[in-house]
């Protein structure tokens, strides 16, 4: 199989990096004192089901980091927090505060997957709006938005917000699971992971987006099953997935979940809402092949990708001076059966850090071990790579961008 060949390859040259690991969990837990509210009340009214809470996306700003708990199943008391220690142990503390969290409140927040924070303190949040994706019975649709939140303000505040139209957005139909941003244009791209997957472009300015759908951003059907190692086969159906921008910003590069190529199309044509989805289908390059299905992506500011190998456990590197992606060209950054299953989300911590979740998501929903006695179920690596982010290398070559 060629993305086997491809694999053993990239061992061949790699140069292990040993990460440290910032925090681990078994279990989620939260900030009870601080967010004011009566936890076993919380847990009596299904309000908080700490098995359903699972750890997801991550950026960091200035000493705080953020995370995202998805609310892929009920229990879930905030999808939008950051970490706080007390007397040692991690927990996790909402942001905004749990009052905009309630699901049953108008304009808060719903189904968090990711959020980016760019170099002006501005923190982009994807709300999918729908939650209970793993439990149909009790799924509830909410229209999908996106904010922006001021970090730099005391306290922060709300800077602008989104609602995708039903025009773009069909009820049922959307799933906003990742997001980068050109912060020289202040233009949005996300992916929608349902259905045949597709990418969104937002104008912070206008206050618009529009939706473009493509063969390239379905799932690979030879690619739905995960054989992970120490862990079992799974099936897995999902496409558009991972994403990633170039420093340059000329070039947004995506791949489907369940799937190991990478595509890439010009950000002049996305960005441009007169182009057809056509003439952007016209623009699609094959950037090459993986060894194995991805979820997180990104690049930091020399131009290099960083992407997961799930199936094997690893993280990988790709420069993107190379035009094309090549078992020569690519490289193995870390490789942990135990403590690697699933990396999830990657974030900077702009200073010369790489952030990344681990969660063993292949397990979810019925077969974590929440006991202790397999380990931790969620991991927070940093990376020592001597870059900062790509949004921060945009800036750094700013005046050569057109």
């Amino acid at each position: 199989m060629k993305r086997v060949v491809l694999l053993s390859l990239i061992a061949m040259v790699c140069a292990t990096t040993v990460p440290e690991i910032l925090y681990q969990w078994v279990q989620i837990d939260y900030d009870w004192e601080a967010m004011g509210v009566d936890k076993n009340q919380y847990i009596q009214e299904g309000l908080f089901i700490a098995e359903n809470c699972i750890l997801s996306g991550i950026k960091q700003w200035k000493d705080d980091i953020y995370v995202t708990i998805p609310r892929w199943a009920p229990g879930v008391p905030a999808t939008l927090n950051k970490i706080v220690v007390k007397n040692g142990i991690p927990l996790l503390l909402p942001f905004p505060p749990i009052e905009q969290q309630m699901i049953n409140t108008t304009n808060g927040l719903k189904f968090v997957q990711d959020i980016e924070i760019d170099p002006f303190g501005r923190m982009w949040i994807i709300d999918t709006g729908a939650l209970n994706f793993y439990f149909p019975q009790e799924f509830v649709w909410n229209t999908p938005r996106l904010f922006v939140y001021d970090l730099q303000s005391d306290p922060p505040t709300l800077e602008q917000s989104y609602s995708f139209p039903t025009s773009i957005a069909p009820v049922g139909q959307v799933f906003l699971n990742d997001i980068v941003v050109d912060v020289i244009r202040d233009f949005a791209y996300i992916t929608n992971s349902i259905g045949t997957g597709g990418l969104y472009a937002y104008d912070l300015s206008s206050n618009t987006a529009r939706y473009w759908t493509d063969q390239s951003t379905q799932i690979e059907p030879s690619e739905t099953t995960f054989n992970i190692e120490d862990s079992g086969t799974y099936t897995i159906n999902t496409p558009c997935d991972g994403i990633a921008l170039s420093v340059d910003t000329s070039t947004l590069y995506y791949c489907a979940l369940s799937g190991v190529t990478v595509y890439s199309i010009p950000t002049e044509l996305f960005r441009n809402f007169s182009v057809s989805d056509q003439q952007l289908h016209n623009a699609v390059f094959e950037v090459g092949v993986k060894a194995s299905q991805t979820d997180g992506m990104t690049i930091d500011s020399n131009g290099v990708m960083y992407y997961g190998g799930i199936e094997y456990n690893v993280v990988t590197t790709w420069n993107t001076a190379n035009r094309t992606m090549t078992a020569a060209n690519q490289f193995e950054l870390y490789n942990n059966n135990t403590f690697m299953q699933w990396q999830d989300t990657f974030g900077f911590t702009n200073q010369g850090g790489l952030l990344l979740v681990s969660n063993r998501l292949q397990l979810f929903p019925t077969s974590y071990d929440f006991t202790g006695n397999s380990g931790a179920n969620f991991r927070i690596f940093q990376f020592d790579i001597g870059a900062d982010s790509y949004m921060q290398g945009a800036l750094n070559m700013k005046n050569q961008i057109v």
